[in-house]
């Protein structure tokens, strides 16, 4: 998955209004889901609210299980973002402290699918 969180910009900074306001109030509710989604993997025991939003539904083999997780915390050298830029060097720590075991798949039915993927692109190319 590549998830792009740019968007979550205080409302009195941009003047979102009407539907780009609705669209910003959904994002920061989605930020904040996975704020804590992210702060309760990085914590022993915690229990992530995966379910609370769309994006962390999305997203939930990325957390902790076996899914490669990048993320590129994107930032501002200005001062007059300096509070979104605080935000987003701190969703960088909590996500940094996730633990993922990515370990590639090498059953059988790994094997299986290996060769039906080759059939297939065979068939296919009979037919281009």
């Amino acid at each position: 998955n590549i998830v792009d969180l740019a968007g979550s910009e205080r409302q009195g900074k941009t003047g979102a209004q009407g539907e780009q306001l609705q669209e910003a109030k959904n994002i920061n509710a989605s930020l904040s889901v996975l704020g804590r989604v992210l702060k309760s993997f990085s914590e022993a025991g915690g229990r992530p609210p995966l379910r609370e939003s769309v994006l962390t539904r999305i997203l939930a083999d990325s957390f902790g299980g076996n899914a490669r997780t990048w993320m590129l915390a994107c930032v501002s050298g200005s001062a007059f973002n300096i509070q979104e830029t605080m935000s987003t060097l701190n969703y960088a720590s909590s996500a940094k402290n996730v633990t993922n075991n990515a370990k590639a798949n090498a059953g059988k039915a790994n094997m299986e699918q290996s060769a039906q993927v080759r059939q297939l692109r065979l068939e296919l190319a009979d037919r281009l």
